[in-house]
């Protein structure tokens, strides 16, 4: 596997691109972020960070497209 640093290396611990998916889970009503490794850390540049607040807003409006959120702790996140 070829790492790639688009912007240049961020650092000694920058592992490279980072692939990334992000989806809509209705079932328990979050915006789930997925990764193919383990991550510690993300870097983004100005572009990125704006396309990236982009996709999360497409997933908010899907979950409220479904109905009353159930659960208003936005400053809340969860996962393993």
């Amino acid at each position: 596997m070829s790492l790639k640093f688009p912007h240049g290396r961020a650092g000694r611990d920058d592992r490279g691109q980072l692939d990334i998916a992000v989806a809509a889970d209705k079932r328990y009503n979050i915006i789930r972020i997925m990764f193919r490794q383990e991550v510690s850390w993300i870097g983004l540049d100005v572009t990125t960070a704006e396309n990236f607040i982009k996709i999360l807003e497409q997933k908010v409006d899907e979950l409220k497209a479904g109905g009353i959120l159930k659960d208003e702790r936005s400053a809340t996140t969860s996962g393993s």
